[in-house]
């Protein structure tokens, strides 16, 4: 087994305030405790300092400030990739020989370099990004994010096709597997969700309201979050808490407009979680089928009924704990229904079971180890 890693990060693993975040930084526990020593390099924005709370689970750590693109995209390359083309990682990877996790394909700027000089390589995809940037042009109204959207999913998919395709790639669902082996060619595809919780925290009975959340500063969480209240609350009538990191002025207009639904802007992580405990529902929908589901973890760890739609399963088996809605038609249905059922003993000890099987089944640090090794 390696005893230490390089670990590139696309952003600071803490504070761990949204999903990615929390990914990668539960990702980093689980390899510290497994012995393994890591290297933790990441990206930070001007404003943005580096995380001394980091320091617990790490070896060493570099931090590199995002930088212009301009000249990587002068060469075709994305903008999530050219913004994070530092040299100094560069120089900092190739100072010993150890294996590298590029936590991000945000990260892998030299990959091509550090292939060709035979280093272990492994790619933790956060999302089939090319078809998540061209997902996100069908909900954005504003014409030039609408072309900054079209010509990354360009770039990402030229980007694609140049990474070696020999490179392990750990992919958080299976759906992402199959179009990274059958459209780009990748032989080395394995599944590497978020770490499935070890223990569930739920409340039996019923609670006074239904719950939406989400990391509000990304517009697909926020676009997914007035889609329920126009598309299914405004027909129901039933309370509605949506909360969330950094809501727009927008959505905060239009929440207010409606009577029963609140807005709580900002929670901490406690609080979230005690949003979540006390909610009948989690209702958790998504406008796109790619990326990490963290939410779904929270909601199926600490709250009662979840209920999404079919883009939050496609790829996910941990979603068999869910109800889901094929359209908001039977999503306003199931709301009705589940929101006069009470949560039993018997549902936390079947919700437990499955994740148990799940936890056992997937194993993916124990994975992601023996690709690095």
């Amino acid at each position: 087994m390696t005893q230490s890693i390089h670990m590139v990060c696309l952003c600071s693993p803490w504070p761990a305030d949204t999903g990615g975040a929390r990914d990668m930084l539960e990702r980093l526990k689980a390899l510290h405790q497994h012995g393994i020593r890591v290297h933790l390099h990441y990206f930070i924005r001007k404003h943005e300092h580096p995380a001394e709370e980091l320091n617990t689970f790490c070896s060493r750590i570099s931090v590199y400030r995002r930088n212009s693109p301009w000249s990587g995209m002068l060469n075709g390359w994305p903008y999530i990739i050219a913004c994070r083309q530092d040299k100094a990682l560069l120089n900092n990877l190739n100072a010993d020989k150890d294996p590298i996790l590029f936590d991000g394909i945000h990260t892998t700027a030299f990959i091509n370099q550090l292939h060709q000089n035979n280093r272990k390589l492994v790619i933790r995809m956060h999302n089939d990004e090319v078809r998540y940037y061209s997902s996100l042009i069908r909900f954005e109204r504003n014409v030039f994010k609408r072309l900054y959207f079209r010509w990354e999913s360009i770039r990402l998919h030229h980007w694609m096709k140049r990474v070696p395709h020999d490179i392990p790639l750990g992919c958080v669902q299976t759906n992402e597997q199959e179009v990274l082996k059958n459209k780009y060619g990748f032989t080395r595809t394995f599944l590497l969700p978020p770490p499935v919780p070890s223990s569930v925290n739920i409340a039996t009975g019923t609670g006074g309201y239904c719950l939406y959340h989400g990391n509000l500063s990304v517009g697909e969480n926020e676009r997914a979050a007035i889609w329920l209240l126009r598309r299914v609350f405004a027909q129901i009538k039933l309370p509605l808490v949506i909360a969330g990191k950094s809501p727009s002025k927008k959505l905060e207009k239009l929440v207010h407009f409606y009577q029963h639904a609140c807005l709580v802007g900002n929670p901490t992580q406690s609080e979230l979680q005690d949003l979540i405990r006390k909610a009948q529902i989690n209702v958790l929908p998504s406008l796109t089928d790619t990326g990490i589901k963290q939410k779904i973890f929270d909601a199926l760890q600490h709250g009662r009924h979840c209920l999404i739609n079919s883009n939050m399963q496609v790829g996910s088996p941990w979603t068999d704990s869910c109800h889901v809605a094929s359209d908001p038609a039977e999503m306003g249905e199931l709301v009705q229904e589940l929101f006069k059922t009470p949560f039993t003993e018997k549902m936390i000890q079947d919700r437990d079971e499955r994740l148990q099987y799940w936890r056992n089944e997937l194993n993916p640090i124990d994975e992601l180890i023996k690709q690095l090794s």
